[in-house]
């Protein structure tokens, strides 16, 4: 539990930084299986939303963890994208994000049609609502 509550405390006293040692950090708990995972995966992005430069080492990072991480890590990183690029509602961004909606696991796919909503939230982006409304009669 203390583990918990230190690595909430450093994700959020960082956040927006783009401190590139706590996001390695932060990688190294997300690679090594541990408990606390997702809240790791969480707090890079939160630490790497400052600066457009740390927000696209830190997309690279979570892209990584999508193909070699574990399945906590996985679950939460279409949540870590959509705080990445709230109400930003970029292509690629979007393309990653309707193919984990399509994901085997339920909660990576209920966790991906959320952070869909929340990547193109005030937008008004046509493709994005036609994806929504394919997803409501899909689930």
């Amino acid at each position: 539990m203390a583990r918990y509550f230190q690595l909430t405390i450093e994700g959020l006293a960082y956040a927006g930084t783009g401190n590139v040692l706590k996001m390695q950090e932060m990688m190294h708990i997300c690679m090594e299986s541990e408990p606390n995972s997702e809240l790791a995966v969480i707090s890079m992005a939160l630490i790497a939303g400052g600066e457009e430069i740390g927000n696209e080492m830190c997309h690279r990072l979570i892209n990584h963890l999508l193909h070699y991480g574990s399945l906590a890590s996985k679950k939460t990183a279409s949540i870590a994208i959509a705080i990445l690029n709230l109400s930003n509602p970029r292509v690629p961004i979007i393309d990653l994000l309707a193919k984990l909606c399509h994901d085997t696991n339920p909660e990576i796919a209920n966790r991906a049609v959320l952070a869909l909503g929340l990547a193109s939230a005030g937008s008004n982006n046509s493709r994005v609502a036609e994806l929504l409304r394919g997803f409501a009669r899909y689930f």
